[in-house]
Formats: structure tokens, sequence, C-alpha cells
């Protein structure tokens, strides 16, 4: 087997890290701004599976849930517009939306691009990097510095799916985003969103919702899922983005669930080795089988068939934004 290595792509350093240490300014909205808040709730439902990706069949898959949360004082929103319904714009341009204090709405334009499908078989748009996931090899030899294998989850159609903070300030009692505003094959806009009180589920089913652990060394890992994972989005807070499980994985195609939390994943890397764990009862199920509490989740947004990501050809997919074509992204609602 081999051990992890850092990626030439990243340049010695993840891109969940490298958002983290953007500079404070970057992410300051305006006075009126009601900004989003995002964070990840702690990976759930973890466990191996095998399966057949573009490096060929029997994949050693480490397949988990994601629940992104905003719990900030307005909604996050992203508005994507193209030029044309045909195949001759594959690229929407993409606009933040943000509420202002007395009700109006102010536009951000970003170089983040949207995206068709992205090979994962869901038929609507994606914004591109709109999370991370990461896994650190724990106990790496000396020898051999370890480096961060990725996710394969490139691109993301997010809307409400889970009530989380419904007594937050500002929070709707219903979702206010679904699907739909993800479009289809022919559209020329999507608005994509999670109000305030609200979480997006990736279940650990859904299409490149995995991490290909082929080959790679038995041992203690941390598995990394980051909110905004490069900066893109205004929020009140980017040091709250963060959440993780320490896990060991072993030979026999099992996986132990150590610990879990929610802080800086570059805190957890030099922790001691946790003592106690819990046995993924998950871990050996087949990849057919849905938990009862991912179950339980997807059941109540049967719609909810966010979400893809692409392969290594998705890492340059920045869309320059041309002012002129972009005034009426930026206007309204």
């Amino acid at each position: 087997m081999f051990r992890l290595r850092r990626r030439a792509a990243l340049s010695g350093m993840s891109l969940a890290m490298m958002a983290m240490l953007l500079p404070v300014g970057v992410m300051a909205g305006s006075s009126g701004d009601l900004l989003p808040d995002l964070r990840m709730a702690k990976p759930s439902d973890i466990r191996l599976t095998t399966g057949t990706t573009k490096d060929g069949p029997d994949r050693r898959l480490l397949r988990f849930s994601a629940l992104i949360l905003n719990v900030g004082q307005g909604p996050l929103v992203v508005k994507g517009k193209r030029d044309c319904a045909t195949s001759a714009c594959p690229k929407m341009r993409t606009a933040q939306r943000i509420k202002q204090a007395d009700g109006t709405w102010r536009g951000v334009a970003t170089d983040r691009a949207g995206r068709f499908d992205v090979g994962d078989g869901h038929n609507h748009w994606h914004t591109m990097r709109f999370q991370g996931y990461e896994l650190f090899q724990m106990d790496p030899p000396p020898e051999a510095p370890a480096g961060p294998l990725l996710g394969a989850k490139t691109g993301f159609c997010f809307f409400d799916t889970n009530g989380h903070r419904l007594d937050l300030p500002g929070a709707p009692q219903r979702r206010v985003f679904s699907e739909s505003g993800c479009g289809r094959s022919g559209s020329t806009s999507f608005r994509m969103g999670i109000s305030v009180g609200w979480g997006d589920l990736y279940g650990w089913s859904l299409p490149r919702q995995w991490i290909d652990t082929t080959g790679i060394d038995d041992g203690r890992y941390l598995l990394c899922s980051t909110a905004n994972a490069e900066g893109d989005w205004l929020e009140t807070n980017t040091a709250n983005n963060q959440a993780w499980a320490e896990i060991r994985l072993f030979e026999n195609d099992t996986v132990q669930v150590l610990r879990r939390g929610r802080s800086a994943c570059s805190s957890q890397l030099a922790a001691p080795p946790a003592d106690v764990g819990e046995m993924s009862e998950a871990s050996v199920a087949a990849a057919s089988t849905v938990s009862a509490q991912t179950a339980s989740a997807l059941q109540s947004v049967a719609d909810a068939d966010a979400d893809g990501g692409g392969g290594a050809a998705d890492l340059g997919f920045l869309c320059p934004i041309d002012s002129t074509a972009t005034a009426g992204l930026l206007n309204g609602a």
C-alpha cells in the first residue's frame, strides 16, 4: 500500500486550509449587510463501500453524510446567469445576493463558475467548490510527509433541506429555497440559497459523496469538511467553517469512528491517538442501504437530489466576470 503524499495542485497546502487563512478583510461586508454564517455539522454515516470510479472498478470509497448550515443574520443567495441556452454557453457567471437591513438587496460578483451536471447525472446546475472534503493521515512516518486526499464532489446545488435553528431571528418556518432553483439544461439562470436557520444535507449515498481510499495504509485519519471552502462568499465568520471526524481505517475494509468535532481541522492533526471509539455499524453495510437517520432526513426532502462534482478537469474552472454582462445579474433579489 502507499502513503498519502501532497498533491502538486495544492501547492503544499490544502485548498480548504488556504481559505481559512484569508485576511479578515476579504470576508468583510458593508454595514447594512445581513450576512450568512456558514458552518458544517459533524460528519456522520461514515462507512467504507466498494464502487467504480474513473480509476476503475473495486475502488474502496470512504462515504459520509455532510450537512452545511446557515446560522447567520441573512440567507446565502447565489445567482447564476449565462448569455444563451445552448452548449455555446457552458458556464454561468455567479454573484452573491446580500440582503440589507432595510429590506433591499445588493449583489457582489464572483469568479466562481456555475456548471451544468458536472458528471453526477443530475439534470441541474451547480456552484463549484462550495464545500471541500479532505482526508489527512494522522500517523505518517517521519520520512513521508502527509497531505490530504480530496473528495470527489466539486459541484453543489444547495437549498433548504433540513430545519436546524428555526428560533433564530429571520429564520423562515418553511423552506424558501428548493431544488427547482438550480435550473435545468436549458436554463439561462439559477438562484440557489440556504435560509437562516436551515441546512443542506448531502447524504452518504449521493453520487461522488466520497473520498477514494484505495491502497492507502491502515491507521488514523482526519476526515475534514469545510464550508465556503475557497472563501468565495461573504459571511460573518470564517473561523467556524470546519467540522471533522477522527477515524481509523482497517485492512479488512472497516472504519472505526474515534471522535468527532466542530473546530479548525489544523488543531486536530497533532492530537494524540484517541483511546476509545465507536465502531461504525455502517462500515460494512452495502452501498445501497441507507441508514435510518439518513433515510428519515432524505424522506422529508425527496426532491433533494443535490449534488455532484467533476474530476481534475474542474480544478481550474474560474469564470472571468464581464462587468457589462453581469450588470443584470446583480439587480433584483
